[in-house]
């Protein structure tokens, strides 16, 4: 399944956006031929398994931003849910890597997606001053170079000769990029991992401490009996099959 990338965009930083897009894309992977016959909210909760409640709510907005038109009336009203995806294919990306079992797992594949997105930016950035630095025999150098360029213009680098630093992904950064609390940032991860979308890598700095029986200083995360843990933002990397499809979006 395809979707268009603006649809991802207007995700990022509102959870509200993410329910309503990621139930679009829901109906899209359950509705057969995108079109519901004899439609009612009985007959599609039923179809979809989506509480009622929440298909009261959000139709009506579902409507309202085009993703879903309605024909006939009455007993043979008819659901048809609008494409997703653009007709410039430059304009679009490929979901169909999403859990589609459920609406929670949509919505938490939608929430993954803008998380990965942040850390392919890393990626891409680590991809092109490799490339600029050490280019493989295929590389399209000219291409590297201008591509330098305009992010040393744009200010993502500093210079063209900048060597790349890893500094992580706090998860106040990533609570602005989805919109939502810690806790649900916290799972939101967890649900990419198990995925196998991300890979974390936790980091620490211990201090050996003789007798500091779990009194914690200043500057420092927790304590033991004998050590002192400063913790430090976790990274993360991109399996190299998923990274692969995905450096299109940039590059």
């Amino acid at each position: 399944m395809y979707i268009k990338q603006k649809l991802l965009d207007k995700c990022r930083g509102n959870k509200d956006d993410q329910k309503i897009v990621a139930l679009a894309i829901y109906l899209k992977s359950i509705i057969k031929k995108s079109r519901l016959k004899r439609y009612n909210l009985h007959r599609l909760c039923s179809v979809t398994r989506v509480p009622y409640n929440t298909l009261k709510n959000y139709m009506p907005i579902l409507e309202k931003n085009k993703f879903i038109h309605f024909e006939g009336s009455g007993k043979n009203k008819i659901l048809v849910l609008n494409s997703l995806s653009s007709r410039n294919i430059k304009g679009n990306i490929d979901i169909s890597f999403f859990d589609f079992s459920s609406y929670k797992h949509v919505i938490s594949s939608l929430r993954s997606f803008i998380i990965i997105r942040v850390q392919l930016r890393k990626e891409f950035i680590k991809y092109v001053l490799k490339e600029n630095s050490s280019p493989k025999p295929n590389t399209d150098y000219k291409a590297v170079k201008k591509m330098v360029k305009k992010m040393v213009r744009n200010g993502v680098l500093n210079s063209p000769n900048q060597v790349y630093e890893e500094y992580g992904i706090s998860i106040e950064r990533l609570k602005k990029e989805l919109g939502c609390s810690g806790v649900t940032v916290i799972k939101t991860i967890k649900f990419a991992v198990n995925h196998g979308w991300i890979i974390k890598h936790r980091h620490y700095v211990q201090t050996y401490a003789n007798g500091v029986n779990y009194y914690v200083p200043e500057n420092f995360t927790f304590a033991t009996k004998n050590n002192l843990y400063v913790v430090l933002p976790n990274t993360y990397s991109i399996p190299p099959a998923l990274l692969s499809s995905m450096l299109s979006l940039y590059y």
